[in-house]
């Protein structure tokens, strides 16, 4: 039996997996995914599980039977997306202001150097987020289950090697 996170202090951070299950009846559950067992997914809601702990009016399991596919996302990987885009795309175009001014005479430009790199940077910081923002959304995997207990455990090998187990 594994957890998502750990139940021991691990060396480095355990990864958080936001899941939202599609069940055999068509109903859909969101929560953060706390165990993969042999036999049930355990989910506990986002908020409860970050501020209060896991208590047992927060936790859902649902049997490998009644699954029908996990959709499976890091926490927070939007953001974390557009904040590494921003750090990129800034850089790129603070490294393109300079290069643009580097080759003008001073006094001849429409927009002096300085004001010019601190715009081309800042144009690549927005655009580097969107662009880091839209990564991060995309990145998810989705593990089709179909009632099967045997996709279910391959779903668990797979997520323990997401997690650096």
């Amino acid at each position: 039996m594994k957890c998502f996170p750990r139940k021991h202090p691990p060396k480095t951070k355990s990864k958080i997996f936001e899941a939202t299950i599609y069940e055999s009846t068509h109903q859909v559950k969101k929560g953060v995914l706390v165990q993969v067992t042999d036999s049930t997914v355990v989910m506990s809601q986002p908020l409860a599980f970050q501020a209060n702990g896991l208590s047992r009016d927060t936790i859902q399991r649902i049997a490998y039977s009644d699954i029908r596919s996990i959709h499976v996302q890091r926490q927070n990987s939007i953001a974390k997306g557009a904040g590494i885009g921003f750090i990129f795309g800034a850089g790129a175009g603070l490294l393109a202001g300079i290069f643009m001014s580097s080759g003008s005479k001073e006094g001849t430009e429409i927009v002096p150097s300085a004001v010019g790199t601190f715009l081309t940077s800042l144009i690549g910081g927005v655009i580097g987020t969107l662009l880091g923002a839209i990564v991060g959304k995309l990145s998810y995997r989705t593990f089709h289950i179909n009632g099967s207990q045997e996709k279910l455990m391959d779903m668990q090998r797979k997520m323990e090697g997401r997690n650096g187990n």
